[in-house]
């Protein structure tokens, strides 16, 4: 949705523009908010003067004199708020409680034996509590799960890995259970992506593709530097791409295959195919591989196919990965602190004309 420059939208706008700049600094002073974001010192003045009052900045000295008055060192309050991110599998919750600063503050694993909609429902709200849902008296900012199913419009759908959700309304429950926070949840292979990007990538590719071939077939796709969801959040499911390797009468689709597949190499060449596709479609820079093993030398061999099919200038950069659980966490981090901003999208080619 587009929105015309009226003057509060534009003033919500230079806000988030200045608290991300301070997100990304351990402290920074108002000039150098003003450099970094473009907009005028009195302008940068009234947002932090006001997001100081709020509780969001505080002060933390001064910086060091280049021949004038010292410069008012400022950071991101970590008592501000705080966020609950989890990631849910089959098996256990990976619980985090996230300062407003973006660092993780407790993480644990709480491991699952409950079975049925009602019992796992309070079980995650019990794991909510425990990490501070109850801080107090005050409310988690955000609270954000990561699942292994597609997430649409607060229900979860093909996660025949924890069926007790399917089409259940969880985020309606958690809204109604946790009037004051806001609720997100997201695909745990799409959270790896984006928090993988922005931990190892971000500077170095704006196009990434995480692909996952462990207990499922899923991939996440990063374009132009943003998680790419779909029409109905389904952009990534590519365990239904069909497939036709030797032996197979029909063909079935990648995820079956994968299951079925004994033989390392044939792995390997299901996956040469799915991502000779995936690289026409959408010409990444980078893929990571995750799942079943794969190790760089596999992952040479995937690209020397690529290059041998597509041409070397096509063929992207390679790499693996053993874990994903860290990045399914630093993903919800970054997605809870950007939905309890203000949710306007930033066009940053020219940034003057803000």
């Amino acid at each position: 949705m587009s929105y015309k420059g009226t003057p509060s939208i534009l003033k919500s706008v230079n806000r988030q523009l200045v608290e991300e700049y301070a997100r990304s600094c351990d402290m920074t002073t108002k000039p150098q908010i003003a450099a970094a974001t473009n907009l005028s010192l009195v302008t940068v003045t009234k947002i932090v003067n006001a997001m100081v009052d709020e509780g969001i900045l505080q002060e933390c000295g001064t910086a060091d004199s280049t021949g004038g008055r010292q410069a008012v060192c400022y950071r991101i309050n970590p008592m501000a708020n705080y966020f609950i991110c989890i990631n849910h599998t089959e098996e256990e919750f990976t619980c985090a409680m996230v300062d407003a600063a973006g660092s993780v503050v407790r993480q644990e694993k709480l491991h699952l034996k409950e079975s049925g909609t009602d019992k796992l429902f309070e079980k995650l709200c019990d794991a909510i509590d425990s990490f501070g849902g109850k801080n107090g008296g005050q409310a988690p900012k955000a609270i954000g799960i990561g699942l292994p199913g597609v997430t649409h419009e607060g229900k979860v759908s093909s996660i025949p890995r924890i069926p007790d959700w399917e089409d259940y309304p969880l985020a309606q429950m958690l809204v109604e259970r946790y009037p004051d926070t806001s609720v997100l949840l997201e695909n745990d292979i799409n959270l790896a992506a984006l928090g993988l990007h922005r931990r190892r990538y971000k500077g170095k590719f704006r196009n990434l593709i995480l692909i996952y071939l462990e207990r499922g077939v899923g991939a996440g796709l990063i374009i132009n530097r943003q998680l790419y969801q779909g029409k109905s959040h389904f952009a990534g499911e590519i365990g239904y791409l069909p497939v036709f390797r030797k032996g197979m009468s029909a063909p079935v689709m990648m995820e079956q295959a994968v299951r079925k597949v004994q033989d390392r190499q044939e792995l390997v060449g299901i996956v040469k195919d799915c991502l000779v596709n995936v690289v026409c479609i959408f010409n990444p820079e980078a893929v990571v591989l995750c799942g079943r093993g794969m190790n760089q030398e596999d992952a040479d061999g995937i690209r020397k196919y690529v290059s041998d099919t597509l041409g070397a200038a096509n063929t992207p950069e390679i790499s693996t990965l053993s874990d994903l659980s860290k990045y399914c966490i630093e993903g919800l981090i970054h997605m809870c602190r950007e939905r309890t901003g203000h949710g306007y999208a930033i066009a940053r080619t020219n940034r003057r004309e803000i």
